[in-house]
């Protein structure tokens, strides 16, 4: 069996256009959650984001665009992940609490009587 050994090129323009797409995903993930107070329009990495997107030919844009929105539901699938633990986390505290409060009365019942 003959084995076949690939090299893959990873060149300065993937890099680039990786760099840029979690640049948007990261904008758009702000932008959803609220997480960012500022003005697209006069945001420093915005606009320095719009001149090397800008720059780009068509096709490259297309992959920017796809590679972003995929990182962008990764983002936000982690997001709801956290959240949802975070809410159970706190189901289970107003669980011990309750618990912990009506031991605290039924052992201060306990002393009175």
């Amino acid at each position: 069996m003959e084995e076949h050994i690939l090299f893959e090129q990873y060149t300065d323009m993937d890099k680039n256009i990786d760099t840029l797409a979690r640049v948007k995903a990261k904008c758009m993930y702000y932008r959803q959650y609220n997480l960012c107070n500022k003005r697209c329009s006069s945001c420093s990495r915005n606009l320095r984001f719009k001149v090397c997107y800008d720059e780009l030919a068509l096709c490259d844009q297309l992959k920017l665009d796809d590679t972003a929105d995929y990182l962008y539901s990764i983002y936000s699938r982690n997001r709801i992940d956290y959240l949802f633990e975070k809410n159970q986390n706190k189901k289970i505290n107003v669980i011990l609490i309750s618990i912990l409060g009506i031991l605290a009365v039924a052992f201060i019942g306990v002393l009175l009587c």
